[in-house]
Formats: C-alpha cells, structure tokens, sequence
C-alpha cells in the first residue's frame, strides 16, 4: 500500500469513525463539510484513497466501502503520541484466518528479547495486543517506560507496580506509579511464524 499523506490518513479516520458511529459511511458532501474544503477538494480524497487501495467505491451517495488493511504491526513508540500514529507503525498483517473481523483496538508488537520465554512468548514472535489504559493484576501487558515498549506480567501491590519476567535469569522491574509508565494494552495471543504463509 502506497503511504498516505496526513489528510489522507485524517480522511480515511473519519469515514472508518463515522461508519462505526453510525453504521454507514459519510457522503462526500459531509467530509467536505467535516474538514471545511470544498466538495471537489474532499472528492479528490476520497479518489486519492481509492487510487491508494485503503477504500473502494460502489454507487449511491453513501458509496464509500473501507478495506481492511491487516493489524499494524508496530516499531519504536512516541512516548507522547497516539500509539497507532502512522509514524508508529512498521507494516500491517492479515490475520483474517486467525483472528475474525476487524477491531480498531488491536494491533502487533514483535518480541525482542527472551524474558517471557516460561509463558511460551519467544523472541521474534509477535504478540497481539488489544489497546487499553488499564489492565489486572497478572495479566501480560504491553507497557511504555519512556520510548521503550516492554511485555511483562503487570503486578499492582499498594502504591508500587511492577513488571515480572517470565524468565528466572531476569528481575522484575520495580515502578513508581508515579514514573514514566504506559500501558499500551493487554496481550490476547502470541504468533510464531514457522514459514512463509504458516503461523503457530
């Protein structure tokens, strides 16, 4: 897929918001009128999207149809920005066999260290993570400190946290609540990749 442009990529959000909110997608008069452009502006858009593979067009004035694109698999993180940021995000993959539909709050983070080998997640794998702020007491989460994102078993006791390793030959690392710390989401499943078009 060709990269999208800023407004291209504001576009696309709102007709995928707009059919979520509202159970169909805008015409192309409301996405003028959302981004206060004029109509040939906005259907120039909408035509550069479909050009660019990311939606398809069927006819009536509510034509417009978004494809999925795959669950974003994600590089180095902004500790201060949005986390599926287009800057974030180093490829995109279908998992239509293995996961089914689509859900905004998902995305991949490859594994690149061994700490959680005793939980069955290997370097290299990648982990889906379902975005959220919050998650219990012994649940695997994806988590933030500073620009560097980590996968550890998330452990809450009074005013400390901490982040325990699956692995003996690491030490849990111990956190203010107070300290820069992120929880990016909650690990639903691991996918190690056997070979090309094979997953475990």
């Amino acid at each position: 897929m060709t990269e999208l442009t800023g407004k291209q990529q504001q576009v696309l959000s709102y007709i995928r918001q707009t059919f979520a909110t509202g159970g169909y997608p805008p015409t192309i008069r409301e996405i003028a009128a959302h981004f206060n452009v004029d109509v040939r502006s906005a259907h120039q858009h909408v035509k550069a999207l479909q050009r660019k593979g990311v939606i398809q067009r069927r006819t009536g004035h509510r034509g417009i149809e978004c494809k999925s694109q795959g669950f974003p698999v994600l590089g180095n993180i902004a500790a201060g920005g949005p986390i599926l940021a287009e800057q974030n995000i180093e490829s995109r993959l279908q998992l239509k066999d293995i996961v089914a539909g689509h859900d905004d709050k998902l995305f991949l983070l490859r594994v690149r260290g061994d700490s959680m080998l005793e939980r069955g997640i290997n370097p290299g794998d990648l982990v889906l993570i379902r975005q959220q702020p919050t998650v219990e007491s012994g649940e695997i989460a994806a988590v933030l400190i500073g620009n560097e994102a980590t996968l550890k078993v998330f452990r809450a006791k009074e005013k400390k946290i901490y982040l325990e390793p699956a692995n003996k030959k690491y030490k849990p690392i111990y956190l203010d609540k107070y300290d820069d710390v992120r929880i990016l989401g909650k690990a639903v499943m691991a996918l190690r990749f056997l070979e090309k078009g094979r997953t475990l």
